[in-house]
C-alpha cells in the first residue's frame, strides 16, 4: 500500500490510460483532460455556450413579440422589407403572439396554429370586383 490508501497497482491502473490529443500524451487521467489543475470544471465551456444560446433565444423571442405587438396594434410593419413581405400585419402580429404562447407553453398544437396564422399574414388579400 502507498500513502494514498489505494491498493497495490490501482494507481498504475488509474494513470495507465493517458489522453492523447493531437499526437501528444497528456499526464492527466482519462476523462479529466487536465481541467482540475486550472480550477475549471470539465463542462465549464459547454455550460457557458448553453447560457449564450439561451440568451440569444430570449432576445429573439423578445424581438418577435415586439414585432407582433407592433403589427397587431398599429396595423403596419416597421421597415421596408417587412412592409413588402407581410400583407396582413394584424393577422401576422396575432400569429406571432400565438406562436410565442405555444413556444412558452409546452403545447405543440398552439405552436403549429400560430405558425399557420403567421403564414396567413404573408398571403395577400384578394380585391373584390364590383
Amino acid at each position: 500500500m502507498h500513502g494514498n490508501n489505494l491498493p497495490d497497482g490501482a494507481e498504475e491502473m488509474l494513470w495507465s490510460g493517458l489522453v492523447t490529443i493531437h499526437g501528444s500524451a497528456s499526464t492527466a487521467p482519462v476523462g479529466t483532460h487536465g481541467h482540475e489543475e486550472n480550477g475549471e470544471l470539465p463542462l465549464g465551456n459547454g455550460m457557458f455556450m448553453i447560457g449564450v444560446l439561451a440568451l440569444a433565444v430570449l432576445v429573439l423571442m423578445f424581438a418577435w413579440a415586439v414585432l407582433g405587438i407592433h403589427g397587431l396594434l398599429l396595423g403596419r410593419m416597421p421597415g421596408a422589407w417587412l412592409t413588402r413581405h407581410i400583407r396582413q400585419p394584424r393577422l401576422w402580429g396575432a400569429g406571432t403572439l400565438v406562436t410565442l404562447a405555444g413556444w412558452t407553453l409546452p403545447s405543440l398544437e398552439v405552436l403549429v396554429a400560430g405558425i399557420g396564422i403567421v403564414i396567413l399574414g404573408h398571403v395577400g388579400t384578394t380585391r373584390r370586383r364590383n
